[in-house]
């Protein structure tokens, strides 16, 4: 069995297996991360390593969630997937004239995915659909490894995100999830979209450092 984080009521849920400390959930270990023969031999490590790669900034916006919820009245509505760690999410949006006037999110993911979605959700809400395209955009370009963090002046939501990234470079497409599914919400996308694990210059999937 896997460890895997569903958030319910904006809070992250409970991890799914009784034989792994309750720390884990909070910590937001995912599916395809932890085997329990993995955890028994060296839970310890794991837990300190991503503790010590989440800030206070991502860990508030993974036990916390905003925008956690279902939007009844969406005008758009788009599905996320990252088959590498097992993070299934839906992102909704209402736009009026133009502009995100009310966005939120469901998902079954680990703490990067929730996290990311957390922060965009708090970024998006009032910019214009444009505005919005143009941000993402910038962003998961950075997130990728296929622009450089010096062209783009990330909000400190962001930047919490690209260090948590350069702790975990495998996390990545945790971290783009959200943002390729907004980008196909904003675009109508009658489908699911895909998070591959993105791959620097050089070919190991590192993003640049920041």
């Amino acid at each position: 069995m896997k460890v895997m984080i569903t958030g319910t009521n904006g809070q992250v849920g409970r991890a799914l297996l009784k034989s792994v400390p309750a720390q884990v959930d909070a910590i937001g270990l995912s599916r395809g991360e932890l085997d329990i023969g993995e955890a028994r031999r060296s839970l310890p490590e794991k837990i300190m390593a991503l503790a010590d790669a989440y800030d206070d900034f991502v860990m508030d916006h993974i036990k916390h969630a905003r925008n956690y919820r279902v939007l009844n009245d969406a005008t758009h509505q788009a599905q996320g997937s990252n088959p590498l760690c097992g993070d299934e999410l839906v992102i909704y949006l209402k736009t009026e004239r133009d502009r995100i006037t009310d966005i939120a999110f469901q998902c079954t993911c680990c703490g990067v995915s929730m996290a990311s979605a957390s922060i965009m959700s708090e970024q998006i809400r009032g910019k214009r659909t444009t505005e919005a395209k143009t941000l993402l955009s910038k962003f998961v370009a950075i997130l990728k490894g296929n622009a450089s963090p010096s062209a783009y002046t990330p909000t400190p939501g962001e930047q919490a995100l690209l260090k948590t990234i350069e702790a975990l470079p495998t996390r990545a497409s945790c971290a783009v999830l959200p943002w390729i599914t907004l980008d196909a919400a904003l675009d109508d996308q009658n489908k699911t979209v895909l998070a591959h694990q993105p791959a620097s210059e050089d070919g190991d999937g590192v993003p640049p450092k920041i």
